[in-house]
């Protein structure tokens, strides 16, 4: 009767911004099915809704007051990635929408936003649909492009200075939203 949610993953413990595990997320390792989830969550519960988590905020809160800045990514690996780049200010939504909890809950350790979404269409939308949460909160937004790869990851596999080049300036959000709009 039993099932192993997260067999033939690699599993993330997901913390709350105090550093208490409240779940896990799990990513399919190759070989796998390919009709399963590439990643998947523990389940809802009383402590751990992925609404209002921010993974990763229990390590890079200090890098984020001292930095003044709170870099947004989509995905796990993207953070890890980040921190071995040298860039410890990176939190991620982990596969949910941004939403007026993750707002809040950042907002406590800066005013200063950048988001640095995938540079793929699903990627590009999740950043549209943020803005209003963030500008409703007075808080300032910018924005990461990309500058090689479908994500942050992928980047910094190829070459981790693009990366750190990336965030040390992050471009005002409107003219990040025009050039995404132009191409």
């Amino acid at each position: 009767g039993f099932y192993d949610r997260f067999r033939n993953r690699i599993i993330f413990p997901i913390r709350d911004s105090h550093g208490t595990c409240v779940g896990f997320g799990g990513r399919a390792l190759g070989g796998g099915d390919e009709k399963s989830a590439k990643y998947i969550n523990s389940p809802q519960t009383p402590i751990y809704n992925k609404s209002s988590i921010v993974f990763n905020l229990d390590n890079a809160k200090n890098a984020i007051k001292e930095k003044d800045l709170t870099i947004m990514v989509e995905g796990y690996m993207d953070v890890i990635s980040s921190s071995q780049a040298g860039v410890k200010n990176v939190v991620a939504i982990s596969g949910t929408a941004l939403t007026q909890d993750h707002i809040r809950i950042v907002k406590r350790f800066s005013n200063n936003i950048a988001i640095a979404f995938d540079a793929d269409e699903a990627g590009q939308k999740a950043s549209f649909r943020g803005i209003d949460l963030v500008l409703g909160a007075d808080m300032n937004l910018k924005a990461i492009s990309i500058p090689s790869g479908k994500d942050p990851d992928e980047c910094i596999q190829k070459n981790p200075d693009d990366w750190r080049r990336a965030t040390s300036a992050p471009e005002p959000f409107m003219e990040y939203m025009l050039n995404v709009t132009l191409k």
